[in-house]
């Protein structure tokens, strides 16, 4: 799951419905693991979604209009 690394006790507020879940579906000595790795996802999931809103972005100024499949047609050209 995730590799021990240093930890630091934090507070902040999650919804009280999201608590309750927890607290009924993960054991108490995995909870801060699992909140670790949800963590984690999420912040893949953000920084993947950042990027691609950067990609369109950077596509919208240099007034590309290719598709996601004719660019990577076109990247792959040449290639067997």
């Amino acid at each position: 799951m995730l590799t021990l690394s240093k930890r630091k006790k934090t507070n902040f507020m999650i919804d009280i419905h999201v608590l309750q879940e927890i607290k009924e579906f993960i054991p108490d000595g995995e909870r801060s693991d699992f909140l670790n790795y949800s963590i984690q996802r999420g912040l893949e999931d953000f920084r993947n979604k950042v990027a691609f809103e950067g990609i369109r972005e950077m596509r919208k100024k240099a007034k590309l209009k290719m598709t996601t499949e004719e660019f990577i047609k076109l990247k792959n050209y040449g290639r067997e």
